[in-house]
């Protein structure tokens, strides 16, 4: 491999790409970093991890001018996790003369816009936070040289193309340009050929390459519905991951199924679209530390996210797309290391699974559970699982049981279906935060059934409205007392 003092760098740079522990380049690097240097427009087909970060950081610094607080460089990323992830690697490159804002939604737009204000040479953000600051007039892009489309495959499958190319006109057309995806499907090329002056095709991997898993071990646990959280504790019991992602297919369900496992004593935390900025970094930097071993994660952390030693992923809901798989499991046996990934699914799922090891090119085990010896109460977690996704259905009061961390007591609480937080029939029982049984209770916060009423403040007293899970039908309830 070719080393990076090979190249016509500045002597800063290259000081600070040894103070990375880089000397030689990936391949990526090594095709991309020639030409991005003299001012081609790229396209470069690379997966995650490759180091294609680097190889479009280095041009854009060599071309800053430190003495124009302008805008001179554009990163635009499909996720906040990745932002802030190319924004600290783009600032280890840099040094502290280059100015690099951040930008993206869930965190102040007060902060990132006094950011700009002060003046940044580099932009990196996500597409919509970007466009809010451009209608607002906080971000001007006219004097901006290099523009980079980072994952570009992921912000046409999260929708964001039309507000790419709307950012894309708000450019100079004389901007140097390089788009850089895991993938290349017609949308994106049709992107390409619209905006990118004579690119240079560069790939370092294949579609095919893609869809390829390197050294994890992969199992699948064939289970019934009612007992697939049984056989989830049974598997991590038995496993015992150092740091383990585990992937639900709804923010809804990651945020109660982090409930469950807290309500339990794991060390957990989860991350998903609904969370703050600032909680999706803690969430993180509490697994990346140790501090937690298990990160709940819904898809939107499947790419971008950049966490070392990752034992385990565990697929408790299988996902639709194999590609989505390959990015799910892509997180844990990198650098070399090994990595274990179990996918837990229902028999009428076996198609699905059949899918996934067609396209994506690989072959999962089955793993048998044996849950006749495990040491779970019915009517805890699995069960609460199963009153989750009936109840949530249906929009009535469900099970939010197994002593959940913000509504729990002895016996598992409800959890409503519709409303702003918790509508449908209300809890049943206590908890440490509502002590007493809370009935149906229409109203601002528990919404839905009516009826209901509150118990008399016991730990386990019945509702004085309705029955014990699910609040009465009448006309009752209205603002907590």
């Amino acid at each position: 491999m070719a080393e990076f003092r090979s190249l016509r760098i500045s002597p800063g740079v290259l000081q600070n790409i040894h103070l990375m522990g880089f000397s030689e380049m990936t391949p990526i690097q090594e095709m991309v970093l020639p030409a991005a240097l003299n001012g081609s427009d790229i396209i470069g087909q690379a997966k995650t991890g490759t180091g294609k970060t680097l190889a479009f950081s280095i041009p854009i610094v060599e071309k800053i001018r430190f003495d124009d607080k302008s805008v001179q460089a554009l990163i635009l990323t499909p996720t906040r996790e990745l932002t802030v992830q190319v924004g600290e690697e783009l600032g280890r490159v840099a040094g502290s003369s280059t100015k690099v804002a951040l930008v993206y939604g869930g965190a102040s737009m007060n902060t990132q816009t006094e950011a700009l204000r002060r003046g940044a040479h580099v932009v990196v953000g996500t597409p919509g936070r970007v466009i809010d600051l451009i209608e607002r007039g906080n971000l001007k892009l006219g004097a901006v040289k290099t523009l980079v489309l980072d994952e570009a495959d992921r912000m046409l499958d999260m929708g964001f193309i039309k507000d790419v190319e709307w950012i894309l006109e708000k450019t100079p057309a004389t901007r140097q340009t390089m788009l850089f995806s895991a993938t290349m499907p017609e949308q994106i090329r049709t992107l390409a050929e619209k905006h990118l002056r004579n690119p240079e095709y560069i790939s370092a991997s294949s579609d095919s390459d893609e869809l390829t898993i390197g050294d994890v071990q992969q199992y699948y646990v064939e289970v019934d519905q009612k007992r697939k959280m049984d056989a989830f504790l049974k598997v991590i019991e038995e496993e015992r991951p150092s740091k383990a992602l585990i992937f639900c297919k709804t923010k809804r369900w990651g945020e109660t199924f982090y409930g469950i496992l807290m309500g339990r004593g794991f060390k957990v935390d989860r991350i998903h679209g609904d969370l703050s900025q600032s909680a999706r970094e803690k969430a993180v930097d509490r697994l990346r530390s140790g501090e937690i071993t298990f990160l709940v994660c819904t898809d939107v952390a499947a790419r971008g996210l950049d966490i070392q030693d990752i034992t385990h992923v565990f697929n408790y809901d299988l996902p639709q797309e194999p590609l989505t798989y390959v990015h799910r499991v892509g997180r844990t046996a990198r650098a070399g290391k090994k990595g274990t990934a179990i996918t837990f699914l229902n028999p009428d799922q076996m198609r699905d699974l059949w899918l996934v090891e067609h396209h994506a090119r690989t072959k999962l085990q089955k793993r048998d559970v044996n849950l006749g010896l495990i040491r779970i109460v019915r009517g805890e977690a699995a069960d609460s699982e199963r009153r989750f996704r009936s109840c949530a259905a249906a929009g009535r009061g469900g099970g939010y049981g197994g002593g959940g961390h913000r509504h729990s007591n002895d016996r598992g609480g409800g959890y409503g279906g519709r409303g702003r937080r918790h509508s449908g029939g209300g809890y049943a029982g206590g908890s440490h935060r509502h002590p007493g049984s809370e009935g149906g209770g229409g109203g601002r916060r528990h919404s839905g059934g009516g009826g209901g009423g509150y118990g008399r403040g016991e730990r386990r007293g019945k509702p004085r409205g309705g029955p014990r899970r699910h609040g009465g039908r009448g006309r009752g309830g209205g603002r907590r007392p």
